[in-house]
């Protein structure tokens, strides 16, 4: 309470006696103001942890107005850790148009410098995709007959946690997909509409997938701190990337490993996937286009799956290798492939294959830039290659 009330009285007297607006009272919106320089129209920022539950600043979206049009517009960010910072953070002048532009890292900081030409503009880490838009998703997915949307679960926070399911209700393959575990990688949402959006849809692969498989989607896990901004990555008082030990804290999770049990146990259960991104400001060439962390015993039928991947989208998947898992704190794909599973006292499933899809932030192994449509068209491709791979 006392951290939130400084923040609170910083962000007061800046705005109280400052030519420069900044806010950040809506929907997923997330700033705290070091200073604000009218003279140089210079804004000092950094990522807000927004409660007591939330340890990692790397998200921000806010707004500013009231600056000086006929001169650039500075904003320097700062970080805890440098790969947090965004490489590409993203303007828009109506929350709905999106920009890509670059920042200079400069003596510790990130930093921005633009002419802006409308009089409100709007920051944030990455293209941002809040709670209300995969509700506004939920309801329109709702009106293709192919798609049952239902609710995973009630969040700790209230809100309706939503889930996908594509299935003709006859036992049969089976395909599970979840995505947000951590509220700030916003971008995976974008993937997850392209996926579901091709495995619905009238494509010939498609129907003949829902003539032979199930796919089950959870879009949004973490929906509570997507909705007030928080990052949730390695929050308290555990990730839910980290919380699929045999008694998990968190509803989504808890709900998730029970339907996956119930569903695999009447299913030939074939593949998991969890989407995420990786860090806005890695530049590692290691950090790219698909990262698997787990270490699955299929390694063949992963190589089958990455190949037809390749055949459709002509980009080639890079792997984040030797990643060590810590006993205590199992990651989603860990927990549905089985790996460990008599070790760490979960169910011990045999599935084609299990792993974690990274998107970076930044760019793509044929070095495009990422933009919203090539993020939803990267899911249109998955969603094939998945198909292709259950139908062979």
């Amino acid at each position: 309470m006392k951290h939130l009330l400084t923040i609170f009285l910083l962000f007061f007297v800046f705005n109280l006696f400052s030519q420069i607006q900044v806010e950040s009272n809506f929907e997923g919106g997330n700033v705290e103001v070091l200073s604000i320089i009218d003279s140089t129209n210079t804004i000092v920022i950094i990522p807000g942890l927004i409660n007591d539950s939330n340890t990692t600043r790397c998200w921000f979206y806010f707004k500013v107005f009231d600056f000086n049009k006929d001169s650039l517009l500075n904003i320097d960010i700062k970080y805890v850790n440098k790969v947090m910072a965004p490489e590409y953070p993203v303007f828009s002048y109506d929350q709905k148009n999106w920009t890509k532009i670059k920042s200079e890292y400069i003596y510790g900081k990130k930093t921005v410098s633009y002419k802006f030409t409308e009089d409100t503009v709007y920051f944030a880490t990455g293209f941002p995709y809040v709670y209300s838009d995969v509700i506004e998703y939920s309801n329109k997915i709702a009106e293709n007959p192919n798609v049952d949307t239902t609710t995973l679960t009630i969040s700790e926070g209230g809100r309706r946690v939503p889930k996908y399911v594509i299935s003709n209700g006859k036992n049969k393959d089976l395909v599970w997909i979840i995505s947000r575990q951590h509220a700030f990688e916003s971008m995976s949402n974008f993937v997850i509409e392209g996926i579901v959006d091709y495995i619905a849809s009238e494509d010939s692969l498609a129907v003949e997938f829902r003539k032979t498989a199930s796919l089950h989607v959870v879009p949004m896990m973490d929906v509570d701190n997507v909705a007030i901004g928080a990052s949730g990555r390695m929050q308290k008082p555990i990730d839910m990337n980290r919380d699929w030990n045999p008694e998990s804290h968190w509803k989504a999770v808890q709900e998730v490993k029970k339907q996956i049990d119930e569903t695999a146990s009447e299913n030939n259960y074939r593949i998991f996937i969890d989407v995420h991104s990786t860090f806005p400001g890695a530049t590692y060439p290691i950090f790219s286009y698909f990262n698997m962390y787990n270490g699955t015993e299929n390694l063949s039928k992963l190589e089958k799956y990455w190949d037809i991947f390749y055949e459709y989208s002509g980009i080639a998947p890079k792997k984040l290798s030797e990643i060590k898992f810590t006993k205590g704190n199992i990651l989603a794909d860990e927990y549905s492939s089985g790996i460990n599973c008599k070790e760490n006292g979960i169910p011990c499933f045999d599935i084609d294959f299990s792993f974690t899809h990274e998107c970076d932030w930044n760019n793509r192994t044929d070095g495009e830039q990422w933009t919203q449509e090539n993020l939803y068209q990267t899911g249109r491709d998955m969603g094939k290659a998945i198909c292709k791979y259950i139908v062979d």
